[in-house]
């Protein structure tokens, strides 16, 4: 009633209430509660405060009290010291800094380790690649196992995946090897077709249709490729055991070494990536049915390929290796 009368207007309910109460409790349970109930309602109890402060004449002694409680609560607030101590967060802070920084040296040294190791093992690896001959490449690619088996023929999509990695290859790799021919009509697929020609022959090619004598059975396409040295010979077989494993035990199978020109100066390893790969040689010279050359030119092969005699759909096509492969050169003069 006296904030009423001395500012001569009506004061808020919640000011007056909470002035009320904090008034009588103060006078039955002490300072100590007032400070309390003060500390929960310190914005209405602290513009009570204000207007105690203005009016002296309006103080009593239970007023006086309220008004240094209020001091002594706002001073405590302000001053609060927290809870933690400030050396103890100091503390937890180089702590944890500390322990982050050997976390990520510890992180630091582990990955160079291990990036050390296996850029050792990779630099081995390819120094052992460099040098490996076909024996050694055939243990590495597991071939044995492979042939134990019996090994199905490529697919179309297969040969194309092929086709198109060695493209890539050789354009990182213009110098150790080469397409034989540009041509890309023939279509072997209209003549011959693959199937096993048994245990021990195991996988050839037979006459898809009935075939004339004289009749161009096969000739060299792009697909038909060359490597002129071992180190690109490798790489290859390596680059395609990791899109088709043990396929590089195929090529080994299939390629040949070949003379390159007349005098046989020049020379290199040859395989056709297509199906004609396929053709099993002759266990005797009268069972040959397609030859190397054309008919009445068969002192010139040129990678050609005509038929000997007729031969019937469904006959298999066989013919003499030594048509075309290289008399003179051996895997070893290329390293291998």
């Amino acid at each position: 009633p006296f904030f009423s009368q001395h500012h001569g207007r009506q004061l808020p309910t919640e000011l007056l209430c909470v002035e009320a109460l904090i008034i009588q409790n103060s006078k039955q349970s002490g300072s100590r509660f007032s400070a309390l109930l003060i500390v929960s309602s310190i914005r209405p109890i602290k513009k009570i405060r204000q207007r105690i402060n203005l009016h002296p004449h309006a103080r009593t002694a239970n007023q006086m009290k309220i008004n240094k409680n209020v001091q002594r609560s706002q001073h405590t607030l302000r001053r609060r010291p927290s809870s933690t101590s400030p050396n103890l967060l100091h503390g937890v802070r180089i702590f944890l800094f500390t322990l982050i920084c050997l976390l990520s040296a510890a992180v630091v040294l582990f990955s160079a380790f291990h990036s050390g190791k296996y850029i050792t093992e990779v630099f081995i690896s390819r120094t052992l690649r460099r040098s490996y001959t076909v024996a050694e490449m055939e243990a590495h690619f597991q071939c044995e196992e492979a042939f134990a088996s019996t090994r199905s023929w490529w697919t179309s999509d297969q040969w194309r995946e092929v086709r198109d990695l060695y493209r890539y290859f050789a354009k990182k790799n213009r110098v150790g090897t080469y397409q034989m021919a540009e041509d890309i009509t023939f279509d072997l697929s209209e003549i011959a077709e693959p199937f096993q020609a048994g245990e021990e022959k195991g996988r050839g090619l037979r006459a898809a249709r009935d075939i004339r004598k004289g009749e161009n059975v096969f000739r060299m396409t792009n697909n038909t490729i060359v490597f002129i040295d071992g180190l690109t010979y490798r790489k290859f077989l390596f680059a395609l055991e990791e899109l088709f494993p043990t396929f590089a035990c195929d090529i080994m199978n299939w390629n040949w070494m070949e003379d390159l020109d007349d005098d046989g100066v020049k020379f290199g390893i040859a395989v056709d990536l297509s199906d004609s790969n396929l053709v099993n040689t002759a266990d005797e010279e009268e069972d040959v049915n397609v030859r190397c050359g054309e008919l009445g030119k068969e002192d010139s092969c040129d990678m050609t390929f005509y038929a000997t005699r007729y031969i019937r759909k469904g006959e298999e096509l066989v013919t003499d290796y030594d048509d075309f492969v290289s008399p003179s050169h051996t895997f070893d003069e290329m390293g291998l």
